[in-house]
């Protein structure tokens, strides 16, 4: 006779994906024209993997505490004070650095990779590509 009773139970185990509940409704937002896309007088919804493409380029846009609505927030990307600096080493990696930081607090992402700098005259264009948890990739020009 056992001391302890035998229970059966089944343990299910939980990847990192278990945890997300969805995105919910977002809706797709026209960078060029700056709004939202209407169709026949209604919002247009996005897929998830455009809705974290979206939040990548708005979190890109925001600079800690600029904008009033996102104080306190981790919702930011501090590049803003490196804006005008020469283009070295150091400010790459920082550039980098405050990327990667803003763009893994989504809990949809998992890194970044191919981070390259291009300058052309006086405008430095950024690109990457965002590894999200579920091994999609997302390419970001910015």
């Amino acid at each position: 006779m056992a001391i302890f009773p035998n229970f059966n139970i089944n343990i299910k185990q939980h990847n990192d994906t278990d945890n997300f509940t969805g995105l919910g409704k977002v809706f797709l937002f026209d960078f060029e024209k700056n709004q939202y896309v209407m169709r026949d007088g209604k919002l247009v919804e996005c897929s998830e993997k455009k809705a974290v493409e979206q939040w990548i380029y708005f979190v890109l846009g925001a600079y800690k505490n600029k904008y009033k609505i996102y104080k306190n927030t981790n919702f930011h990307c501090d590049v803003e004070d490196l804006l005008g600096k020469k283009r070295d080493g150091f400010v790459i990696s920082q550039l980098k650095r405050e990327i990667e930081e803003a763009v893994t607090r989504h809990r949809y992402v998992d890194h970044i990779e191919n981070f390259v700098t291009t300058q052309k005259k006086t405008t430095l264009n950024v690109d990457f590509s965002v590894v999200l948890k579920s091994n999609e990739v997302i390419n970001i020009s910015a």
